[in-house]
């Protein structure tokens, strides 16, 4: 485990609260639970193996030859249509199928089978030179990748198979045949080709080495420490707008100065607008940043034009709002009240300056 206790027996047990009835099956399911989550996401098995009729058999053959075909076409050991080939001579079909019934009856290799057959009739199928060993292991090896993804298609009439051994624009990524779109953005029919596609696009073949995206990369599970305190209200709103709201509500609750950010406009617009019952609840709902709500100053425009940068009480006892007074007050302790009494006592004396009309009132 992550802690470096063992996964035995007793580990498996206790965690699954297994017991003398739990059969082996459960104890490996669990196992490679435990072990191994992702093995199968990855690890294949051929085919071959698992065919029950000979509907799959005669499908499995023909995406082997062809897989195979595009394997020697794509590194030059034939120019030849392996399937017109076959389609074209009767007597080389009935003799392919008869090897790979006789492979299957005797549990051999059918991979194997339909290899040695193609380099048995090497002049038939147009190869420069029989397959090396090495060569088949690829072909074995891609057939079963490739078999893989497709296997639970509704129709197999027709696929597109990406040969990744040669450099292009086109990469595989699960199963997708897929490219970098950033590489659209050098057309010059849209003229939006810039410094930042560019580096995307280094970016890009960084990653892109072999041909095939990894399904896995680590970055995706990565944490990622950002200071909320230092982003601005437009950045900050847009990361928690895209926050599940549980998540969202966590990051305020425990942040008071962060939830104080976003709840201050809410707070000073009510006021501005007199919705002494919408502040209310917004006060009772975060009773821990409720007095620096109350404290805190921040820019406003009320009906009339007029944009304030004060607290709310100000503004409302600037007003005369009596009853918005008499709420704020009560969800005000004794530092508050005293610090809002030295406010108000201004306001008596000089007033409370605002902008209107590009003036300053």
């Amino acid at each position: 485990t992550h802690t470096g206790q063992p996964v035995d027996k007793n580990f498996i047990n206790t965690s699954m609260m297994f017991d003398s009835t739990t059969t082996p099956a459960e104890y490996i399911e669990a196992l490679l639970a435990f072990c191994a989550p992702n093995v199968f996401d990855t690890a294949t098995e051929s085919p071959f193996y698992t065919v029950r009729n000979a509907e799959a058999l005669s499908i499995a053959t023909q995406f082997f030859l062809g897989s195979a075909n595009i394997y020697c076409v794509s590194h030059g050991f034939s120019t030849a249509n392996f399937g017109r080939v076959l389609d074209d001579s009767p007597d080389l079909s009935t003799e392919l199928a008869a090897r790979v019934m006789t492979a299957q009856q005797q549990g051999l290799s059918i991979e194997d089978t339909l290899l040695d057959f193609v380099n048995a009739h090497r002049d038939t199928f147009q190869l420069r030179a029989a397959l090396p060993p090495s060569s088949m292991d690829t072909i074995k090896t891609k057939f079963t990748e490739h078999y893989a993804e497709i296997k639970d298609s509704p129709h197999f009439d027709e696929f597109s198979v990406l040969e990744t051994n040669k450099p292009g624009l086109f990469v595989t990524h699960q199963g997708s045949i897929c490219m970098d779109f950033a590489e659209l953005a050098k057309s010059p029919t849209l003229c939006i080709d810039s410094g930042f596609f560019q580096t995307i696009r280094d970016d890009y073949h960084v990653i892109n080495q072999t041909g095939t995206i990894p399904h896995k990369n680590a970055h995706i599970a990565a944490t990622v420490e950002v200071n909320l305190e230092a982003l601005n209200e437009t950045q900050l709103d847009d990361l928690l707008k895209n926050l599940p709201i549980k998540i969202r509500l966590q990051i305020l609750k425990t942040i008071p100065a962060l939830q104080v950010r976003m709840q201050l406009p809410d707070v000073l617009n009510h006021v501005a607008r007199g919705e002494q019952a919408e502040l209310e609840l917004l006060l009772q709902s975060s009773p821990e940043a409720a007095q620096q709500l109350l404290l805190a100053a921040g820019a406003f425009t009320d009906y009339t034009g007029r944009t304030f940068n004060c607290t709310a009480y100000e503004y409302a006892y600037w007003a005369k709002d009596t009853h918005m007074c008499r709420m704020l007050e009560a969800h005000m302790d004794e530092n508050t009240k005293a610090a809002m009494l030295v406010k108000v006592t201004a306001i008596d004396t000089v007033g409370l300056t605002y902008e209107q009309h590009g003036h300053v009132v």
